[in-house]
């Protein structure tokens, strides 16, 4: 079960599944379903770049609106799923933003 759930285990699934000549739909809809919450946040700050006096509050309202609009174009997912999966994109990129901060203060 949860072997299905790790991108690098999926990847590597497609990847062999590609070599081997087959296409496992099942299994590409659900790597590109974990790949949603790294799309989002690379997407927001694209927007980011795009938009400099986009205020900071809306960007926690803007991922679940993304990532709910990129399952539902792409078709991986319902967009109730797609939504919850931009705000983890959130969470990622906020990980990311504490830990650059410690190593910051750290070699201070």
């Amino acid at each position: 079960m949860f072997g299905d759930l790790h991108v690098f285990w999926l990847a590597w699934q497609v990847w062999s599944d590609l070599k081997g000549g087959t296409v496992n739909a099942d299994t590409i809809g659900k790597l590109a379903a974990l790949l949603i919450p790294i799309f989002i946040p690379v997407l927001i700050a694209g927007l980011k770049q795009i938009l400099p006096k986009l205020p900071s509050w809306i960007l926690p309202i803007l991922a679940p609106i993304l990532g709910a609009l990129s399952a539902t174009v792409s078709g991986v997912t319902d967009p109730g799923t797609g939504a919850v999966l931009g705000l983890a994109g959130v969470g990622l990129r906020e990980a990311v933003d504490q830990t650059k901060k410690a190593a910051v203060q750290a070699t201070k």
